[in-house]
C-alpha cells in the first residue's frame, strides 16, 4: 500500500503496460504497449502516390497506410517501391505520418545516419558545448543529460547507435515487405531516465532490472485496484482540474488545438484584483505544465490566463511558464500573447493523447 508523502517510486503495471512515477501525485506516464508506434521504423510499400497532394501512402503494415510528404524528398518515389520509413507523427483521427529520415534515441544523444549536422537541446551550457565539439561526431542532437556524460560515455553510445542504424538500414532489400525493424524500448528508457526504486507486479521485470536498482515485487498491485494511484489517475480524464488555492483550470480538446481555461471562480479574498490574477495564474502554471506533461498534449495549445495588465506581471508569467516546462522536461515553443491576451504555445508532436486504459 502507498502512503501519504511516500518516497517517490516507479510503479510498472504488466497488465496495464503502464509504468508511472508517484509521490502522492503522479508526475510521469508511459503505456509500453504495442498501440505507440511513434518512432517506430518499418520496411514499407509505397501503394499509391497522389500528385495534387505531392504525398505518397506506403503500406508498413498497420491499419491506417503512412502519409508520406513529397516535398522533403531528394528522390523520386514510385508506386511498388520499397522502403525504410519512421512514425514521426500520429493522431486520433489522422492515419500516420512518416519521414525517411530515421533517427535513434540515446541517453546522451540522438543519431541521424542521414545527416552530418550537430545541434545541442537548450539548456546546454556555454563551457559542456565547447566541450563537446572536440568529439568528432556527426549527425546528432546532444541531449540535455548528454552534460552528465563523459567524453568516452558519449563516443561509445554513438558507436553503438551507429551500428544499430547500419544492421536497420541494411534490411531495404530483403524480404518480407512489410514488417517492422526497430521499435524503441520504452520501459527501459523510462526505467534508466528515473532513479527510484521499482514496484511491479511483473517477475519478468524484477529479474530484468533487480541488479540496477531495488525491485518490489507484488503480485497484487495494479494500477485499477491501488485506490490513491487510481484516484489520481482518473483525474487525468477529467475536463476540469481543481488546484488548491480554490481555483481551477478547464482543459478542451478540439481538432486544431487545445484550450484551457484558467477559472477563479472561488478566489475571492484579494481585494487587488491584478494581485488576485497574478497569484492564481502563477499557481495555474504549475498544474498546467504537468497536465501537458501526463495527458500528452501536443499541437497548438492556448492558455486564457486570467487578465492581468501589469506587463511585468506578464512577462513573469511568461518566465515561470519556461521554467515550469524545464522542470518538467517539456520541449515546447512559447509564442507570447495574441491581440486577445492568450498565451499561444506549440509542441511537437508526442503520439496519442493519454488514454484511460480502465
Amino acid at each position: 500500500m502507498i502512503e501519504n508523502n511516500v518516497q517517490k517510486k516507479i510503479y510498472i503495471d504488466e497488465k496495464f503496460k503502464t509504468a508511472l512515477i508517484f509521490d502522492g501525485r503522479i508526475r510521469d506516464i508511459i503505456y509500453y504497449d504495442e498501440e505507440n508506434i511513434l518512432k517506430n521504423i518499418y520496411l514499407g510499400r509505397v501503394t499509391r502516390i497522389i500528385k495534387s497532394m505531392n504525398a505518397a501512402f506506403i503500406d508498413v503494415g498497420l491499419k491506417d497506410n503512412v502519409y508520406l510528404n513529397l516535398d522533403d524528398e531528394k528522390e523520386n518515389i514510385k508506386e511498388n517501391q520499397t522502403l525504410i520509413i519512421q512514425i514521426k507523427k500520429t493522431g486520433e483521427d489522422k492515419g500516420p505520418r512518416g519521414t525517411r529520415e530515421i533517427s535513434l534515441p540515446g541517453k546522451s544523444l540522438v543519431y541521424f545516419p542521414k545527416n552530418n549536422f550537430v545541434k545541442y537541446s537548450k539548456n546546454f551550457t556555454k563551457e559542456k558545448k565547447e566541450e563537446l565539439k572536440k568529439i568528432s561526431l556527426e549527425g546528432i542532437v546532444y541531449r540535455t543529460e548528454a552534460q552528465n556524460f563523459s567524453k568516452e560515455e558519449i563516443k561509445k553510445e554513438y558507436e553503438e547507435l551507429k551500428e544499430k542504424a547500419e544492421k536497420i538500414l541494411g534490411e531495404e532489400k530483403f524480404l518480407p515487405v512489410p514488417r517492422l525493424l526497430y521499435r524503441e524500448d520504452i520501459l527501459d528508457r523510462f526505467i534508466h531516465e528515473h532513479p527510484y526504486d521499482i514496484v511491479t507486479n511483473s517477475k519478468n521485470i524484477e529479474k530484468a532490472y533487480k541488479n540496477l536498482r531495488k525491485v518490489e515485487f507484488e503480485k497484487n498491485y495494479s494500477i485499477k485496484y491501488n485506490p490513491q494511484i487510481n484516484k489520481d489517475y482518473l483525474k487525468l480524464f477529467e475536463r476540469i482540474v481543481h488546484i488548491n488555492d480554490g481555483s481551477n483550470i478547464y482543459i478542451d480538446y478540439t481538432e486544431a488545438m487545445t484550450v484551457i481555461d484558467v477559472n477563479s471562480s472561488q478566489s475571492t479574498d484579494f481585494k487587488n484584483f491584478e494581485d488576485l490574477a497574478y497569484k492564481i495564474n502563477l499557481k495555474a502554471i504549475e498544474e498546467i505544465a504537468l497536465q501537458i506533461k501526463l495527458r500528452n498534449i501536443s499541437g497548438i495549445i492556448m492558455i486564457d490566463l486570467i487578465n492581468m495588465k501589469d506587463e511585468k506581471n506578464r512577462q513573469d508569467i511568461l518566465k515561470k511558464m519556461e521554467e515550469e516546462f524545464i522542470k518538467n522536461d517539456i520541449s515546447l515553443n512559447i509564442h507570447g500573447y495574441t491581440s486577445l491576451g492568450i498565451c499561444e504555445l506549440s509542441r511537437r508532436n508526442q503520439g496519442l493523447l493519454l488514454k484511460n486504459k480502465l
